[in-house]
């Protein structure tokens, strides 16, 4: 299962989204390629969490820089009436903030340009959060217990990728998940003890 309390279909129709998008900037950048990452992918996501999708493509990687690509794909989604904001941080994204477009459900959404470290670290984690559906579970718990700490925070404290890895450093080292190298397809199930706590337990020993 990819989550603990979200339906096949929100995934699906997340996909979907994105497809729909890149059809859509495709009239533009002919050669353009969204790939999500992110929450929606590890699956420690809640309903209301963004869509974190890549763009790459031989037209907008080079000899362009990714602002310029930005303001371009920022520019022709405002002609068909998906409103962004553009914010140059140490990656720059662009922003979802409101449509008039009927053609297709924009989900909200943050999009960046060839952020290929960010699409194997998301792999990575899916592959380890998939060991042990007790990780998918404490990892979700973290993050809303951040959430609502005002912790999660990619400027003032945690990134969602941060507490992820937390997580995990936290589940090798309480033997739930043998110790293993970052790989974005890393051989499972690999081998170690096993861990029969609680998710009470185990929550109470990361705190």
């Amino acid at each position: 299962k990819r989550s603990n309390s979200l339906p096949p279909y929100f995934f699906k129709r997340r996909g979907v989204f994105v497809k729909q998008l890149e059809s859509l900037l495709r009239h533009k950048i002919p050669d353009i390629k969204l790939t999500m990452f992110g929450s929606t992918v590890t699956g420690i996501v809640t309903k209301d969490s963004d869509v974190d999708i890549s763009a790459s493509g031989a037209s907008i990687d080079s000899p362009r820089s990714q602002l310029e690509a930005l303001v371009e794909i920022r520019e022709w989604l405002r002609q068909n009436n998906i409103i962004t904001v553009l914010i140059n941080a140490r990656v720059p994204i662009l922003q979802f903030k409101r449509t008039k477009s009927f053609s297709f459900y924009v989900h909200a959404f943050d999009l960046c340009i060839g952020n290929e470290a960010a699409i194997n670290n998301s792999k990575y984690i899916a592959s380890i959060v998939k060991y042990d559906d007790r990780i998918k579970t404490l990892a979700s718990v973290i993050k809303r217990w951040a959430k609502e700490s005002k912790l999660l925070n990619s400027s003032k404290g945690f990134t969602s990728y941060a507490l992820s890895l937390l997580t995990i450093f936290f589940c090798c080292s309480t033997q739930l998940v043998p110790w293993v190298k970052p790989h974005p397809r890393p051989k499972w199930p690999p081998k170690g003890p096993p861990n029969t706590k609680s998710i009470s337990r185990l929550l109470f020993e990361f705190f």
